[in-house]
């Protein structure tokens, strides 16, 4: 139960997750525009996910595609 409670409450707080074993995490600082980081936000509200998975998500679709197409 304890472990549904914290994945709920960080879904719904917003607040990071706890890495996946093994997984080093960095803490880092982005400057975005006013309106993308308001998209990214309202996509990360709506997923019910916080904005550093949305932006994890995106970092990580961007690079498998090997950058710019």
């Amino acid at each position: 139960m304890t472990a549904v409670w914290h994945t709920v409450y960080h879904v719904i707080i917003g607040k990071k997750r706890p890495p996946k074993r093994g997984q080093e995490m960095v803490k880092t600082t982005l400057r975005l525009s006013a309106e993308v980081w308001r998209k990214a936000r309202v996509r990360a509200l709506d997923e019910r996910v916080s904005f550093q998975e949305i932006v994890e998500r995106a970092l990580d679709q961007y690079l498998s595609k090997g950058g710019r197409s």
